[in-house]
């Protein structure tokens, strides 16, 4: 029988010490996320919601209508899988962020911890401050008409 690996139970995240201080000096747009192996990781059922939000083409609906947010250590992808999978988790205003465990929910985002309130809601003022809501809403029904649409072998 093959010798099993084992894994720690819950290991600490990796120190993103050097992102964070970029990230403050405006020279980093996004931290890319770092996983790290676990056997025990709170929050993981709620990965099991990615096939089904890559299925409604936000992340790309979003990239398309938004772009990008100013520098920083959370961009435009990890605010808006954060916003959804906090809103799974059953905490879908902002301050529902205090009553996650930061380190925790920030280890399925693959960061060192959450974003904290104040964060989530600056991020969200300043996508709403780019007035892009109907582009958004356009593009995710554009792709939901292109994703039920027939195809020739549906019609055989």
């Amino acid at each position: 029988m093959p010798e099993q690996l084992a894994l720690p139970i819950l290991v600490d995240p990796e120190p993103r010490t050097t992102e964070r201080v970029a990230a403050s000096t405006g020279n980093l747009d996004e931290a890319s996320p770092v996983f790290t192996a676990s056997s025990r990781i709170p929050y993981a059922g709620l990965l099991l919601a990615l096939p089904a939000v890559e299925a409604t083409g936000l992340a790309d609906c979003v990239q398309q209508s938004y772009g990008s947010l100013k520098p920083g250590f959370y961009g435009l992808n990890t605010m808006i899988l954060e916003t959804v999978l906090r809103t799974l988790a059953g905490e879908p205003r902002a301050e529902g962020a205090t009553r996650l465990d930061p380190a925790g929910f920030g280890r399925i985002l693959g960061m060192d911890r959450a974003p904290e309130v104040k964060t989530v809601r600056r991020k969200h003022q300043e996508l709403a401050a780019m007035g892009k809501a109907a582009d958004l809403l356009t593009a995710l029904g554009r792709h939901h008409l292109a994703s039920t649409q027939p195809t020739t072998e549906d019609k055989l």
